[in-house]
């Protein structure tokens, strides 16, 4: 079966098996928005359906930079949030709330300077920022979060490089 996607989304099938004997289509449909102050219009291109997981630099100790969409059953449909976060008038700040609402979906972290343990174990706040990148890697580690920064680590070791999703 071919689905045809009359609409500028990209659009895919998988077939499934969710128990012995029986099989399942599920037909994905992806949508992509840029997000500005108060309005979230269609972007002008389409991200494509992430066949597998990506990480950064596609180390997969990193986080994920795509997640896959075939998934064959989603009870909710997904918001991923990737980018920058901006400091207000590009006026460096130490810190920052971040803020992501969509429908019944309202998310706030706290995004904050580079920080780094010094010699005594004592975490300290690192030079002020104009943006940041919202990656697990500069968050702290654990159980949820495998990727971030460890006690005895500088953020600035980390290698963001290839976080390059800024809109110039």
């Amino acid at each position: 079966m071919q689905v045809v996607s009359s609409t500028p989304f990209r659009v895919a099938t998988l077939i499934w098996q969710p128990a012995a004997g029986r099989f399942a289509l599920s037909v994905l449909c992806k949508a992509t928005f840029s997000l500005r102050p108060g309005v979230s219009p269609l972007a002008p291109d389409q991200e494509v359906l992430q066949k597998d997981d990506a990480f950064w630099g596609n180390d997969m100790n990193r986080s994920l930079s795509r997640a896959s969409d075939l998934a064959p059953q989603k009870p909710r449909v997904d918001v991923v949030l990737t980018g920058h976060a901006f400091a207000p008038n590009r006026v460096p700040v130490q810190r920052l709330t971040a803020r992501l609402a969509v429908g019944e979906i309202d998310k706030v972290i706290e995004v904050v300077a580079q920080r780094y343990y010094d010699a005594t174990g004592v975490l300290r706040d690192g030079p002020p920022f104009t943006q940041m990148p919202m990656v697990y890697e500069l968050s702290a580690a654990g159980p949820e979060n495998p990727a971030g920064m460890r006690p005895g680590t500088h953020s600035a070791n980390y290698d963001l490089t290839d976080v390059d999703l800024v809109e110039s």
